[in-house]
């Protein structure tokens, strides 16, 4: 056997050498100083979940710090307590929900529609240990919520419910976010988000802050105001790319999902299009005065009251140039003056996707939603949640009626939401757990779950007023046309639960709690909700019970650990 050659033993070392410069060291580098940043304690966790540093408590709890990779540290959101115990139970069926503060139940996520088919499956299924666990994020969108079911994959899923798409063009990497550039490379997108995920990632992004004139991003969190300049019109080049990611995304997701063992349920997206106007409109191509002219007439003959001309005159305005969203918006309501209900639905809906302010979940989303459902038939579930909105809708025209404002929904909306799920989770259950059930008894009513979960006037006051005060009455809500309807329905909802606040309605509210407690005795949240009553009944020493409970099992909510901390100094003065 022949020896190689000088030459070929030189070229082979030369690789060799080559591979360990360009490859090992650059390697073995960023091992070190990633170990050695994580030594020191700079920068945070990125993962979803983290263990509770509660001794004894027993359970994995969502990382306050998470998204702080997404939206920077500035603008970290905490999602809504998750408790994933470190050891799941026999007999246990875990259910995971996937999406944004839409699917959180923002701003009630203690009266979530997660929460209510967990109402609804205990009361069916008794003796079953039901986990619902509900993973949704304010503002996050489908390149994030990848990056959780990534990790809850491996948690021993049995089903996961996905209600996925509002927050597409705003959310992190959208060409309407104020938190991370657009890139119309997804790659790129994925890479940044592991880089991002690292602590040398996380020193990179302190550094370019540091040195930043003007910070790329807001420094305090301003809810959707932050967004008010972030025009994006439907034919805007970067919507194809958004559209494109959303797809590769939630097939992604669905076949991690799928990969785990677990059954998954898609469901379409529900928005409000009768109540709420477009948050801005824009022309895509410069019109001239005629337009302005003849949408101004339009615009008069509607105030008027004359609206088949008024009609008339918007036709032939959008007939010149279809792309203002307000436009199709005043179109819808004199159809609907007309009695011309599918027209006025059609109208609305287009308002919807011309809107250039893109916080909903517009027609092409839904179109990805029911495209996938039929790529993937067999393998997954479907439920159609934004037409049975619109099916139990005045004239099929989805509002007031189920939701708050634009996306998120009230409690009559969280339950059509459940109910809607309700046959499909039904159907992927495991023949065990349904040939359990012992009487055929109906779903659970709204007002079962209502009594279930302690839902009472006090807490549909509390709702009202934080969408009044968080969102109706602030930028970009207050630039849409019909601002004033939204702030007067949502104040004449409050006055007529204001009674809730009175000391008879805090005390009807206590005995709700008490027998929703009796229901369900480990619920931290109806803990948490007779803490807050007995404080608010100046009874501190029963408060800090229930708000000590209620800290304990949600470390991750702030809120029942400021209340405990009043209720203790309210029980010192006593």
């Amino acid at each position: 056997m022949s020896r190689p050659s000088k030459e070929k033993i030189s070229t082979l070392r030369s690789i060799f050498f080559h591979i360990i410069a360009i490859v090992i060291i650059p390697l073995l580098t960023f091992i070190f100083l990633e170990a050695g940043l994580h030594l020191i304690h700079f920068g945070s966790d990125s993962h979803y979940l983290v263990p509770c540093e509660t001794q004894g408590c027993g359970f994995y709890k969502n990382n306050r710090d998470f998204t702080s990779q997404f939206f920077s540290k500035h603008l970290a959101r905490a999602g809504f307590p998750v408790n994933v115990p470190y050891h799941k139970a026999p007999g246990t069926y875990r259910i995971f929900v996937l999406g944004e503060s839409a699917a959180a139940g923002y701003p009630i996520p203690d009266f979530s529609f997660s929460r209510m088919l967990g109402a609804m499956l205990k009361t069916e299924y008794p003796h079953v240990n039901f986990e619902i666990i509900n993973t949704s994020i304010v503002a996050i969108n489908s390149h994030v919520i990848l990056r959780i079911a990534k990790e809850v994959s491996h948690y021993q899923p049995d089903m996961f419910i996905l209600y996925i798409g509002n927050n597409e063009v705003v959310g992190p990497y959208g060409p309407g976010t104020v938190f991370a550039p657009f890139s119309n490379n997804l790659f790129l997108i994925r890479a940044s988000i592991y880089l991002k995920s690292t602590r040398i990632g996380q020193l990179l992004q302190f550094l370019v802050e540091q040195f930043e004139k003007k910070p790329a991003a807001p420094r305090q969190w301003e809810g959707m105001a932050m967004f008010s300049a972030k025009q994006i019109n439907q034919d805007d080049p970067r919507m194809d790319k958004v559209y494109q990611f959303y797809e590769t995304n939630l097939n992604e997701i669905i076949n991690t999902c799928r990969l785990s063992g677990a059954k998954v349920i898609l469901s379409t997206v529900g928005t409000n299009i009768h109540d709420i106007a477009p948050f801005d409109s824009a022309h895509e191509n410069p019109v001239g005065q005629n337009w302005a002219k003849i949408y101004d007439k339009a615009k008069r003959l509607q105030q008027a009251g004359h609206d088949q001309e008024a009609v008339e005159q918007f036709l032939l305005a959008d007939h010149l140039d279809d792309s203002y969203a307000e436009l199709h918006f005043r179109l819808g309501r004199s159809y609907e003056a007309l009695g011309q209900f599918d027209k006025a639905r059609a109208s609305y809906m287009k308002a919807r996707d011309r809107d250039t302010l893109r916080f909903r979940a517009d027609s092409r989303i839904n179109e990805i939603i029911r495209k996938i459902v039929l790529e993937q038939q067999g393998k997954i579930s479907f439920v159609d949640s934004a037409r049975n909105f619109e099916v139990k809708s005045p004239h099929g025209i989805s509002g007031k009626e189920f939701f708050y404002e634009h996306v998120h929904m009230n409690f009559s909306g969280q339950y059509l939401l459940a109910l809607s799920l309700w046959p499909q989770v039904i159907a992927q259950l495991p023949a065990e757990i349904r040939e359990s059930q012992k009487y055929n008894q109906p779903v659970l009513s709204i007002g079962g779950c209502a009594h279930y979960l302690g839902y009472c006037q006090l807490e549909e006051y509390l709702a009202d007023y934080q969408i009044i005060n968080s969102l109706a009455n602030r930028p970009p809500f207050i630039n849409i046309l019909n601002h004033q309807d939204l702030v007067d329905d949502l104040k004449q909802r409050m006055n007529l639960a204001q009674g809730g606040l009175l000391e008879a309605g805090v005390k009807e509210a206590l005995q709700g709690y008490q027998y929703a407690l009796k229901l369900n005795p480990e619920d931290p949240w109806t803990q948490y909700h007779l803490g807050r009553a007995y404080l608010l009944l100046h009874q501190p020493q029963q408060a800090v019970i229930f708000l000590r409970l209620a800290a304990e099992q949600m470390p991750s909510l702030l809120e029942p650990q400021r209340l405990l901390k009043l209720a203790e100094k309210d029980r010192k003065r006593k």
